[in-house]
């Protein structure tokens, strides 16, 4: 199966000093130029434009959800004004995937779509939107005092490196998957552009608004966008991991 990788938002409602996605958070309201570098007729148009009717009408198009998994990211997903509506229609339409989130503004739980809270710094009492709860090892934090919490509560967590790139240190892939067992991704930006990895570059007119198809890369071991891609695999329903191994295994 192949992974479908939406940054609904490039905005955050927790301004985190470690967060690896901090250089590309705007204010929601937010306009940039849209186009290539050097381009004069580049209109100015918001960071944070897609909406839920772009996205199904695109996905119902050229992403069948038995060859496809979801996974909605960013920024913080909550911010999105439908992503209530969001989820549940690739729900009812047979989608599986997970939800990245800082777990503090509403995500409604559904069937097939895991909620991955990572439990921040910030946040002082658990985020009340959760399915599986990450817990970053750092050091400024009380992790082992939330680790304990959810030992005690029966909440699914898992512990994650202290990625210090803030630092200006280059980040590794300790903590990655070992293995993968998803063949392609693309990825969806939160203004539509359709690319293949955050590393790949994207075009003018290679959007969703223009119904261009999705733009497909191998997953690779030593890529780190790839690695933090194989992790949604962790945390589908067993079921559909059986599946995707399946299908990679053939």
């Amino acid at each position: 199966m192949k992974l479908l990788s939406i940054y609904i938002m490039q905005s955050c409602n927790i301004n985190c000093y470690y967060c690896p996605m901090q250089r590309w958070m705007y204010p929601l309201d937010h306009k940039v130029p849209y186009g290539s570098e050097g381009d004069k007729n580049n209109l100015l148009l918001p960071i944070n434009r897609i909406t839920a009717k772009d996205l199904l009408t695109w996905t119902d198009k050229y992403c069948p959800p038995d060859e496809w998994i979801v996974q909605f990211t960013g920024g913080e997903p909550g911010l999105h004004k439908e992503i209530a509506y969001l989820i549940l229609a690739y729900n009812k339409r047979g989608y599986y995937g997970v939800i990245n989130t800082n777990g503090t503004l509403y995500i409604p739980k559904s069937e097939n779509f895991t909620r991955v809270t990572c439990w921040h710094e910030s946040v002082k009492e658990i985020p009340p939107y959760h399915d599986w709860i990450l817990l970053i090892k750092n050091p400024n934090d009380t992790w082992k005092e939330k680790e304990k919490y959810c030992i005690e509560n029966n909440i699914p967590y898992k512990i994650v490196p202290f990625d210090r790139s803030f630092e200006g240190k280059k980040s590794n892939n300790i903590g990655l998957p070992k293995k993968h067992y998803f063949t392609e991704m693309t990825r969806i930006l939160s203004m539509g552009q359709i690319g293949e990895c955050y590393k790949g570059q994207v075009v003018k007119g290679q959007d969703i608004f223009n119904m261009v198809p999705p733009v497909t890369k191998n997953m690779k071991r030593d890529c780190p966008c790839c690695g933090n891609a194989r992790a949604v695999y962790d945390f589908l329903p067993e079921h559909i991991q059986d599946k995707i191994r399946r299908e990679y295994n053939e």
